[in-house]
């Protein structure tokens, strides 16, 4: 977007240090670094020259709004306002001028009442009619992310239907919410909870310990710091739908006794009430009708236990053959009335048949034995349960009742047989963690995962790389809902999932420009050591496909030297698209380092089903996913 008066008074005030309300050729010259812009000497002088219009080898405040406007200048606008007005007596367009261009240049989707609008808001800082659209309103409009952005803002709403069952979504998952930092000895708080609530995550991990006092959260077994589950509680009440009205899970691991079990019950009922959790149901509700709701996962009694996170992989035949003969013999001990021993986060420990005899522990497993207390049992809405394969029916397994799978198992189960795992996610709900050995809270690609038809695929939140940055544009869709409905070929078994002899699509993205990219943390660093805020980036562009594998590629800009504040590629890239509903587009600024590691600017992601034609600007968020308010790239989007 323009420069605002705020803008452009900030520019001015950090330029013209000793307040004389004047600025000399050596001050804005120290300016442009802070801009994150090197020019020859030559070239500042000659537009310092060009707009000090009284010769006094001064600019005053008018006339360095002249200068930071010819910086700003973009070509390629330039290029398309000029045909918009082409042949016209005036260098406006009125309303039906833009929709016109708009439709020859963009896409299809502008009425008139729209046109209208943009022509009002643009006006207004230039002080015309607002039925003339001049040439500074029109770059504001090709600079604003919002009403210009390449994501498509009626997606920005939720579009989609959220009256089907529940395993016909994406949901929005956080894994070890809690944690600020690293699995060993990170921070624990309440604020990790809020970040992923205010990013649109559905369902967040609760960790369940005893303490003297009452129940609390970490990651047991560590230096992790720890938190009350109350606090939790109090903290999802309050936060838990500003982002989304959509219900809220809450995916507890239970290691507390009996008592503390119960502690946690009446917590539940006490803090969030009926106003916020919905009574436990038979069959679970569409998304829907359970707006504002929060919904319980876990162990309940009498209910085939679930994976135990961060379990070893089952690697041979033999030991699936064990875990079935263990079911076998958990079913028997129960229907001869004896006490099932539960393990609070793996399956239920078998018995020997023979008396005397040891039972012969899985050495890749220890577990613990405790009970489910019935209490809190009658509040889960999510059972969790053993996965029993991909042939799995309604008569044996409830729709409402949840497996877990590490990253490493699911991927095997996808390697050995997709289809019949994308055909079991159609009616029943999955939930994915990352392996235990990610002790650094790295990430894993959540891609396959989704390719499958997998409803909570549970990430780090609080680690901003490449999957958090996928998985924070993928559920940009359907307003930030938390809630994406899948492709109607992995809901049923009607509807024939894509062969894989589809028609493909060509993808064609031009990276034309950058405006007011940020410096990169290496940059910061250097400027703040040498206390010079002139050290400038050399920024280049990658930007690539991911979801199906087919259509996963990734291209890359030149670098463009010492130019931050807008740098200009005008390179075009083709993608071969088979799999549209499953990919996301991502961008990813970096600054060019010939010493070290390449430093990260910024990134941006979305999904295909958002993409919008045309020329578009692209907001530019941090690794965290905290948007930069005035950075952006421009970009040309062509689908053929």
């Amino acid at each position: 977007m323009a420069l605002n008066e705020e803008q452009i008074k900030s520019a001015w005030l950090a330029a013209d240090k000793d307040g004389d309300k004047a600025l000399s050729l050596k001050e804005i010259t120290r300016l442009l670094g802070k801009l994150n812009l090197k020019m020859k000497d030559s070239e500042v002088k000659a537009m310092f020259q060009k707009v000090d219009v009284d010769g006094s080898k001064e600019l005053n405040y008018d006339e360095f709004k002249t200068f930071l406007g010819l910086l700003r200048v973009r070509p390629v606008v330039k290029a398309l306002f000029s045909a918009a007005v082409k042949g016209k007596s005036s260098e406006t367009l009125t309303a039906e001028d833009f929709q016109k261009w708009y439709h020859q240049f963009q896409d299809k989707d502008l009425s008139l009442d729209e046109a209208k609008a943009v022509l009002a808001k643009e006006t207004t800082h230039i002080g015309s009619n607002a039925d003339q659209l001049h040439a500074t309103g029109f770059e504001a409009f090709m600079a604003d992310t919002a009403a210009n952005g390449i994501f498509n803002p009626k997606h920005a709403t939720v579009y989609q239907d959220v009256k089907q069952p529940f395993a016909h979504y994406w949901i929005a998952s956080s894994h070890n919410t809690y944690l600020l930092g690293d699995q060993l000895a990170g921070e624990s708080s309440t604020l990790a909870y809020i970040n992923a609530l205010e990013k649109g995550c559905r369902c967040v991990e609760l960790d369940c310990w005893d303490s003297e006092k009452e129940p609390i959260i970490y990651h047991g077994h560590t230096l992790t710091s720890k938190i009350t589950f109350r606090e939790v509680l109090e903290t999802v009440r309050d936060y838990g739908f500003k982002t989304s009205e959509y219900p809220v899970i809450l995916s507890l691991e239970v290691h507390c006794g009996l008592e503390g079990q119960a502690h946690m019950a009446k917590l539940v009922n006490e803090i969030l009430g009926s106003a916020g959790l919905l009574p436990p149901v038979g069959a679970l509700p569409p998304p829907h009708e359970l707006k504002k709701k929060v919904l319980l996962k876990g162990k309940m009694v009498e209910i085939p236990e679930e994976e135990e996170e961060d379990e070893p992989e089952v690697k041979d035949k033999k030991e699936d053959k064990k875990k079935e003969e263990k079911k076998k013999e958990e079913k028997k001990t129960k229907k001869s009335g004896k006490e099932e021993k539960q393990d609070p986060t793996g399956d239920a420990e078998a018995k020997s048949k023979e008396p005397g005899k040891p039972v012969k522990e899985d050495p890749k497993k220890k577990k613990k034995s405790v009970k489910v207390d019935k209490e809190l049992s009658a509040l889960i809405h999510l059972g969790a349960v053993g996965f029993k394969g991909v042939n799995t029916e309604l008569k044996d397994q409830k729709n409402w009742e949840m497996c877990s799978f590490s990253e490493g198992k699911v991927n095997a189960l996808i390697t050995k047989d997709a289809p019949g795992y994308m055909h079991w996610t159609s009616t029943f709900l999955a939930r994915i963690y990352p392996k235990g050995s990610r002790f650094d809270s790295s990430n894993y690609n959540p891609c396959p995962s989704w390719n499958v038809g997998a409803q909570i695929v549970a990430l780090n939140y609080q680690t901003g790389s490449e999957p958090m940055w996928l998985n924070d544009g993928k559920f940009q869709e359907n307003g930030r809902s938390g809630y994406i409905l899948k492709p109607e070929y992995m809901r049923t078994a009607k509807v024939a999932a894509p062969s894989g002899k589809e028609p493909v699509k060509t993808l064609t993205i031009k990276i034309l420009s950058g405006h007011e990219l940020p410096k990169s943390q290496s940059a910061n660093s250097k400027a703040e050591q040498t206390k010079d805020k002139g050290e400038v980036i050399d920024p280049f562009i990658k930007v690539s496909l991911h979801g199906h594998p087919a259509d996963q590629k990734q291209f890359q800009t030149k670098a463009i030297k010492n130019n931050g504040f807008n740098p200009s590629w005008e390179e075009e890239f083709k993608f071969t698209v088979a799999r549209p509903e499953l990919d996301i587009l991502l961008f990813v600024v970096m600054d060019k380092d010939l010493i070290s590691k390449d430093d990260l600017i910024a990134q941006y992601a979305l999904p295909l089903s958002a993409l919008r034609e045309g020329f578009r600007s692209v907001p530019l968020k941090d690794a965290s996913g905290k948007v930069f308010p005035n950075a952006s790239l421009f970009v040309e989007v062509r689908w053929k």
